[in-house]
């Protein structure tokens, strides 16, 4: 059975007149905040909801012969209330980096006239690459998800990191599903490989919703449950 629609900030339980089941999306009234109300839905009801509206960070080209899905990271993972949570993660990660600098400064000779100045320099590059670029590249960057010529590709830019992409045979795939753990995480079960993934650190549910049934609605997959697929 379906729970009532409750807000997400004071999770309070929402009226009938307070809800919109066209666009699923809701107000409520005692905290005056809009949302969307699709991530509480099961994902049946999820699945058979013929108008999904694109979500943002996402732009989308689909014709008979090719389907496009850009994602924009900056407002996937961060514009949402769940990206909250990437915020805390990313201080937390800002504070590790100073506290690691500082530390390693200090080993390297601290405040000494002649320091280990190698060490240093060498220190210092990790740690810029590590606390620094790939942060803010993978802050900016976007993702390509391309079907064409009975081939999916994924590539990850402009910035260049460790994300290197990947490439499947379309017809090796056999389901596109959804897990979670901190954020929502797309999976691909493969004839070859079994189950990899595919897409990482989507932080809401209706995002990652909106690309597994527009691939497996391209592809003309047959959603059917998968072991340790999020139920919603």
């Amino acid at each position: 059975m379906f729970k009532a629609i409750e807000c997400p900030s004071c999770f309070r339980q929402l009226a009938a007149p307070q809800i919109d089941i066209f666009d699923l999306e809701a107000e409520c009234k005692d905290c005056t905040l809009n949302f969307s109300f699709q991530d509480q839905l099961p994902i049946e009801i999820r699945q058979k909801h013929e108008v999904i509206k694109l979500p943002d960070g996402i732009d989308l080209l689909s014709t008979e012969e090719e389907l496009e899905i850009d994602i924009k990271w900056r407002d996937v993972c961060w514009k949402s209330i769940d990206g909250k949570r990437n915020y805390a993660i990313f201080i937390a990660w800002i504070l590790v980096a100073a506290f690691s600098f500082v530390w390693g400064w200090l080993v390297s000779g601290g405040l000494e006239v002649n320091p280990n100045k190698g060490f240093r320099i060498v220190m210092l590059c990790i740690w810029s690459t590590l606390f620094v670029y790939l942060p803010i590249a993978n802050l900016l960057n976007k993702t390509k998800l391309v079907i064409k010529e009975d081939k999916l590709t994924i590539t990850h830019g402009p910035w260049p990191t460790f994300n290197t992409g990947k490439s499947i045979p379309v017809h090796q795939i056999q389901q596109i599903y959804i897990v979670k753990d901190y954020n929502f995480d797309l999976k691909v079960h493969t004839s070859v490989y079994g189950s990899r993934y595919l897409l990482t650190g989507i932080s809401t549910a209706q995002t990652a919703v909106f690309i597994e049934q527009e691939i497996e609605k391209f592809l003309k997959i047959e959603d059917v449950k998968m072991i340790g697929e999020w139920q919603g």
